[in-house]
């Protein structure tokens, strides 16, 4: 049973699927595995403003660094390296977030680090409904192969080195340095989920990026109207009344 290290902040799985997966791969990776569920990251960006980024789970082996996005989707899933449909509705591919996470997380830990060689984070995606498959995914496609069911595909991703062209100790002497600053740089994590920016309710977090964070929305008094907000962090300091006027963008989802 892998060994599962807990941020100072984290009091659990945020939902069902985060559950399944920690419980999966607690129970079927080895014991000298560390798991790190829950892990917020905070980053200071281009603009000088912080903003936390959300790790649903890092898995550190003696081989690589593993960080995995996961998703809770029930229902049809069609997709490939572009566009993703759920349920015949656009959603954004999992993979362009995760991956960005997973650029971010390595450049904190060089930064402060430099001396660690533990190569690039390996990125992947977890399917965890048990509903879910990728019977819709074009297995032609680079994400097919990073994409996962909680099946022992996964675990054979994940434990198996030669899979991912690592040497099968590389890292094992930094393995408790990672685990201890990975779960030292957390933060703790905002319970209170946001529901309203300006008069529209969130239905969805759609994608977040350095710049922007990207909602699915439906207007205070059209229930049946569906609306993107982009919202950006905004640097106030030495900002006119009309630049922080400006600071978020809305189009109609078609």
């Amino acid at each position: 049973m892998a060994i599962i290290k807990r941020p100072p902040h984290d009091d659990g799985p945020v939902n069902a699927g985060e559950k399944r997966l920690l419980d999966y791969l607690s129970v079927k990776l080895p014991n000298n595995y560390f798991i790190i569920p829950n892990c917020n990251i905070a980053i200071t960006g281009p603009n000088c403003i912080m903003k936390y980024w959300e790790y649903d789970c890092i898995v550190v082996t003696p081989h690589a660094l593993y960080h995995i996005e996961n998703k809770d989707w029930a229902g049809n899933l069609e997709g490939d390296d572009y566009a993703w449909f759920r349920n015949g509705q656009e959603v954004v591919n999992p993979h362009k977030t995760a991956g960005l996470k997973s650029r971010i997380l390595a450049s904190k830990i060089k930064n402060q680090h430099p001396d660690w060689n533990f190569g690039q984070i390996i990125t992947l995606v977890t399917l965890s409904h048990p509903q879910q498959s990728k019977f819709g995914l074009d297995p032609t496609c680079d994400t097919y192969k990073q994409t996962f069911t909680l099946g022992e595909a996964l675990v054979e991703f994940i434990s198996n080195h030669e899979v991912v062209a690592r040497s099968e100790n590389g890292i094992q002497p930094l393995m408790a340095q990672l685990t201890d600053f990975l779960t030292g740089e957390s933060v703790e994590r905002r319970r209170a989920e946001r529901t309203t920016i300006f008069n529209y309710t969130i239905e969805e977090k759609l994608q977040e990026t350095e710049e922007f964070t990207e909602y699915l929305c439906v207007p205070q008094f059209i229930a049946t109207a569906r609306y993107r907000v982009r919202e950006y962090p905004l640097d106030v300091a030495d900002k006119s009344p009309k630049e922080l006027h400006k600071s978020g963008k809305t189009r109609r989802a078609d």
